[in-house]
């Protein structure tokens, strides 16, 4: 079956005056979305990147060329009927969520519904509400914008531009603002929408970001240089719990130098002193705590981790204690 084509660009130049000089920011693009698409807009800053995204969400229009949106020729609209199209049409999430301040988060998601007077009052909330849900806030709809955090109120914003049900959402630099784990947080929802049958268009510089996409279209001086699709594509839910992995084998690695620096202490003590078995107390709850911790796997490659588990097996023998496993010895 034939996918619908969401966008058509067919040669489509775009042209500003500054002072005597003409700069070409877009050259001869020609470019369709199919629905279902995800799709990666790259390029270095001045590329010609935030030029299109500002064309494909109806914010400005070409010098030449033609524009198709969900079958509609965009150049023949006026400025009323434009307005009308992205707010029922296309989605927008910007960098900075740009939230109404001081208004909840389900307040923000009503805002483009209020534009549509087909919609009832009870309708508006329900749609809201729905879309909130969509996103994994349910529990934080009476927040407001600015007792959430940066991954909330993106994921906020993300809920008002799918509370319409537009045929595309545009997304510049979604995860700009955010640090890596809400990255991938925020990537991974895009990827469940995506699969829902959303069409999405990322502006992002990021190359791991693009990754999480279908198609991946780059642009340089005004011209699209570069347009694939993205084999083996990456799973943002992979890719987080691979973080998190991570960050608990830094956190072990950090209670490794602890356990060492007890051990140190522990060593000059006995050498001063011959109470041996409140040495081996001693060692017992520190290794104890350390390598009891649940649900942490250590990894065996890190030479302290190694080197904790041969030392723990040796203590037994130094003090003339029978123990043929480690459990023998907690």
């Amino acid at each position: 079956m034939n996918k619908i084509n969401i966008i058509e660009l067919k040669n489509i130049e775009k042209n500003y005056t500054v002072g005597t000089e003409i700069v070409r920011a877009l050259r001869s693009v020609d470019l369709t979305v199919k629905a279902g698409e995800f799709l990666a807009i790259m390029g270095a800053s001045g590329s010609g990147k935030s030029t299109l995204l500002n064309i494909l969400g109806c914010l400005d229009k070409p010098t030449s060329g033609d524009y198709w949106l969900d079958g509609k020729n965009v150049n023949s609209l006026k400025k009323n009927q434009l307005a009308d199209i992205r707010n029922t049409k296309i989605g927008f999430v910007f960098q900075s969520y740009n939230l109404l301040p001081r208004t909840t988060a389900l307040e923000n998601v009503e805002l483009p519904l209020l534009y549509n007077s087909s919609i009832s009052n009870k309708l508006r909330r329900e749609k809201a509400e729905y879309a909130l849900k969509a996103v994994g806030l349910a529990d934080r709809m009476k927040h407001l914008s600015n007792q959430m955090s940066g991954g909330q109120q993106q994921r906020v914003a993300i809920a008002r531009s799918l509370v319409n049900d537009p045929v595309i959402i545009l997304a510049d630099e979604a995860t700009g603002n955010l640090d890596t784990k809400t990255s991938y947080e925020i990537m991974s929802l895009f990827q469940e929408l995506n699969e829902s049958g959303i069409t999405i268009g990322f502006v992002t510089h990021e190359p791991d970001i693009a990754e999480f996409t279908k198609r991946n279209i780059v642009f340089r001086d005004g011209r699209l240089i570069k347009d694939v699709s993205v084999k083996n594509r990456s799973s943002a839910q992979l890719a987080l719990d691979e973080l998190k992995e991570e960050e608990i084998l830094l956190e072990n690695v950090e209670d490794a130098d602890l356990v060492f620096a007890h051990l140190n202490l522990l060593l000059k003590y006995v050498i001063s002193s011959t109470n041996v078995f409140c040495w081996a107390r001693n060692l017992q709850y520190i290794f104890g705590r350390y390598l009891n911790r649940k649900k942490h796997s250590l990894d065996m490659t890190n030479s302290k981790f190694k080197n904790l588990f041969v030392i723990r097996l040796s203590f037994p023998a130094l003090l003339g204690i029978k123990a043929t496993k480690i459990t023998d010895f907690r």
